[in-house]
């Protein structure tokens, strides 16, 4: 499944069902906590603000902490990937694997 987002101005919240208001992107599956993360999109800048104990990552590296993000594609937890292109568009892909 795709999904394709328009960044506007501001932030961007990213969350499982669970969280106390409503998330503006509502993920599934066991490694998304209720308040996982925020993109802020701010003077042509893009961020990922992980919230603390959820698994984020940027190039294969853990994000602990706000990080400038270019394009590329980026880890919001083990199943849940999503791609950030020149104009500040998001595709959110959710990936599932079968053994």
């Amino acid at each position: 499944m795709l999904f394709c987002l328009c960044l506007q101005e501001g932030t961007t919240t990213i969350g499982n069902e669970d969280a106390p208001l409503k998330s503006d992107i509502v993920l599934n599956g066991p490694g998304i906590a209720a308040e996982h993360c925020v993109i802020k999109y701010t003077d042509n800048n893009v961020y990922l603000l992980p919230h603390s104990q959820a698994y984020c990552s940027v190039n294969g590296l853990d994000v602990t902490e706000p990080t400038r993000l270019t394009q590329g594609i980026y880890h919001i937890d083990v199943t849940h990937l999503f791609g950030l292109g020149v104009s500040a568009i998001i595709n959110l892909k959710k990936l599932s694997w079968s053994c």
